[in-house]
């Protein structure tokens, strides 16, 4: 039979030589939140919208007018088999997109279970900011944006407005198409 002693002063002796210098297993780090975001320009505004109040992101589709719809309807357009209203959202906002057809994209959005495409100038990608970097109280030098806007994500310099897809839906004017 093995003397214990010895095996647990070997085990000390080990522990001693190689214990300080490994790193501490992930879940010891403490983990700071991440929140995923799709970001996008509009009027040269640099906008955000969280990630899982997207459905998709596509080129401009071909849109078919509607008749008697305010201007910044775009039309309908057929996505994979669904009607989809597009919106152009720098219209919307009173303004005009600034970018070439080939950089517009348009972010489709379920809104209350109702598929909505926004035009935009162009798609930035998906970035991750960490919470700490969220600040509530940022706006926009776009007055027409602003009752849209929750926050801001900074990154250095840059802001990104986060857009509430929800809170445009339940504005009357955004609802009210018609001319």
């Amino acid at each position: 039979m093995p003397d214990t002693s010895s095996l647990f002063s070997d085990y000390v002796a080990l522990d001693a030589q190689y214990g300080n210098s490994s790193r501490g297993l992930p879940a010891q780090v403490d983990p700071r939140p991440i929140r995923t975001v799709i970001c996008f320009k509009v009027m040269d505004v640099s906008v955000a919208i969280p990630l899982e109040e997207i459905v998709e992101l596509i080129e401009v589709p071909h849109c078919t007018r509607l008749p008697k719809v305010k201007a910044w309807v775009q039309g309908v357009a057929n996505v994979r088999g669904k009607l989809v209203p597009v919106i152009d959202l720098a219209n919307f906002l009173g303004g005009r997109i600034l970018t070439p057809p080939s950089q517009q994209r348009v972010v489709l959005l379920n809104i209350n279970g109702f598929c909505v495409g926004l035009k935009v100038d162009a798609v930035v990608g998906m970035r991750h900011f960490t919470i700490d970097t969220y600040d509530v109280d940022a706006t926009s030098d776009l007055e027409s944006i602003r009752p849209y806007v929750v926050g801001a994500f900074k990154d250095g310099k840059q802001a990104w407005l986060v857009l509430r897809p929800g809170a445009v839906a339940r504005d009357e004017q955004f609802m009210n198409v018609a001319l």
